[in-house]
């Protein structure tokens, strides 16, 4: 495939694995503070989270890697957002701790499945020999996973109150407000 056509392949990876990873590993550098201002949970508990979750896509990744030997990188990536953002949903709802250490979990496995490795199999799959160039584009697209998030979006009061605390947000818009 001519580099002319690899460039919307690898950007659109790009931005994928930008959000994937803002979404994930990064996402406490952005709101671990927060978190612990509105739960009054300990920081080192709510940062400890990403621990949890670090642990289990560690655990996953044997299942993952045979995943994307059978079926290519492009499945699992999906499955891998889906399990992200359902993870994020777990974390959103949760009423305690538990519940907020148990969406970590998801997330990591999410993590295991949307991150580097399938996108790599994914380049390889497609561009065989020529997938060097296109998997180091898609690592320097990656780069910016650790900047983007923090430094263009910081977390507003409405996005903590929706995203990060919901057992105080479900309460507010039970009862009519959102203030």
């Amino acid at each position: 495939m001519s580099a002319t056509r690899r460039w919307p392949v690898v950007s659109s990876l790009g931005i994928v694995q930008i959000l994937a990873w803002g979404s994930s590993y990064y996402l406490m550098a952005v709101l671990a503070k927060p978190i612990v201002t509105d739960t009054g949970w300990p920081l080192p508990w709510v940062v400890g989270a990403v621990s949890a979750a670090l642990a289990c896509a560690g655990m996953a990744s044997p299942f993952v890697g045979r995943m994307i030997a059978d079926y290519g990188g492009r499945p699992v990536l999906a499955a891998g957002c889906a399990l992200l953002a359902a993870g994020l949903l777990i974390c959103a709802a949760a009423p305690n701790l538990l519940g907020f250490y148990l969406g970590w979990c998801v997330i990591g496995l999410g993590m295991s499945a949307g991150l580097y490795d399938p996108a790599f199999a994914t380049l390889g799959r497609l561009y065989k020999d020529q997938a060097r160039s296109a998997i180091t584009a898609l690592s320097l697209w990656g780069g910016f996973a650790s900047t983007v998030p923090a430094s263009k979006f910081p977390p507003s009061a409405t996005t903590r109150r929706l995203v990060c605390c919901p057992r105080r947000s479900v309460a507010r818009a039970t009862s009519g407000s959102m203030a």
